[in-house]
């Protein structure tokens, strides 16, 4: 058993008998709730190894029986994630880990650019979806005002004139990618990679599906706080990857202009997941890093991005949010701490 817990059980088996040519061990999966998610990652996978991606992307899916709720996917044995380089101290592996990682995003994305479609028929045949994840997303940021314009509220700041408008046109751009639309891994936490002598593969793809290519892109712009470089080199890599496949990628305004929408996306639903009742306590959100602290990195690193055009009044209903949370939870940004792996630097 390598983990059990309220979705699913996940195990290492040996393969024994059968013909020659089998693994000598696979991973089985049985996602026992939220089915969903099991069937995405089930689909993920399959998708992708039919894709046949050199070097592969991820393990390669064997088998799977839909009932059960039980797949079968190659087992890759011995490796290392991001988040186990950020927590060593070697900064320089884990500024590569990063921008490897980054540069496979942008590979998965370019590979899956024209072929994306297959995974929406392949993921429907396993069990119909009532919404796709941008439709989802869409209809969920459609609805965001009152979260947004309670905020603004709890804090003393002003509400933008043409906010309404601002989130529609947000969710407009969520729901039609255009040029950028491709298959996107959906979860690119730290934890969800595997490292080895043979190149970086994604895991876990629970919440795989067509988005916008810059989707992916908000673990190094916007979840984790990286050294400026870091992110930097990241996006270069990830958009240089892309770009072989995606002539959109090459533009600098289209190219910032998706980036600026997925960065405002993310950042909205932060607002309509914690409502202001966090100003009165705070939670945590992930290991090392509070709710405050995740909403003021989010609010503050989008005035980082161009937001501009229709989505103007979302940039700048964020910017007074910034500068209010800014104010009261200076404390909490003082207490952010760095990944071991770049806390030499932060403290230098």
């Amino acid at each position: 058993m390598l983990k059990s817990w309220a979705r699913n059980d996940v195990w290492r088996c040996r393969v024994a008998g059968g013909p020659s040519g089998l693994p000598t061990s696979v991973i089985v999966k049985h996602f026992k709730s939220e089915p969903d998610r099991g069937f995405d990652d089930w689909a993920s996978l399959e998708f992708l190894t039919r894709a046949g991606t050199a070097p592969a992307l991820c393990p390669r899916f064997l088998a799977g029986d839909a009932r059960a709720q039980v797949f079968v996917i190659e087992d890759l044995r011995e490796g290392r994630t991001l988040d186990e380089a950020l927590v060593a101290s070697d900064e320089k592996a884990a500024s590569e880990a990063v921008v490897a990682l980054a540069d496979a995003a942008g590979r998965l994305h370019a590979a899956t650019l024209d072929g994306h479609a297959e995974f929406d028929g392949l993921r429907d045949a396993l069990a119909p979806r009532e919404l796709t994840p941008i439709s989802r997303a869409a209809a969920g940021l459609s609805a965001a005002e009152p979260d947004v314009t309670g905020w603004l509220t709890a804090v003393g700041t002003r509400v933008p004139r043409g906010l309404a408008e601002s989130l529609a046109a947000l969710a407009d751009a969520v729901a039609h990618p255009g040029p950028f639309t491709t298959f996107t891994h959906g979860d690119m936490a730290p934890s969800n990679n595997h490292f080895s002598a043979t190149g970086v593969r994604l895991l876990d793809f629970e919440y795989g599906g067509v988005r916008s290519a810059l989707y992916d892109t908000l673990l190094w712009n916007l979840f984790c706080p990286f050294p400026p470089t870091v992110i930097e080199r990241a996006d270069a890599a990830h958009r240089s990857a892309l770009a072989t496949a995606c002539p959109a990628a090459r533009g600098d305004s289209p190219y910032a202009a998706a980036r600026g929408v997925a960065v405002a996306w993310r950042t909205v639903n932060m607002l309509q997941w914690f409502g202001p009742r966090v100003l009165d306590q705070d939670g945590p959100w992930a290991p090392g890093l509070t709710v405050r602290q995740a909403l003021l990195w989010h609010v503050e690193r989008l005035m980082a991005f161009v937001v501009g055009g229709p989505l103007a009044p979302i940039t700048d209903a964020v910017d007074g949010l910034a500068r209010a949370l800014g104010e009261r939870w200076r404390a909490e940004r003082e207490r952010t701490s760095a990944w071991p792996a770049f806390r030499a630097r932060d403290q230098s």
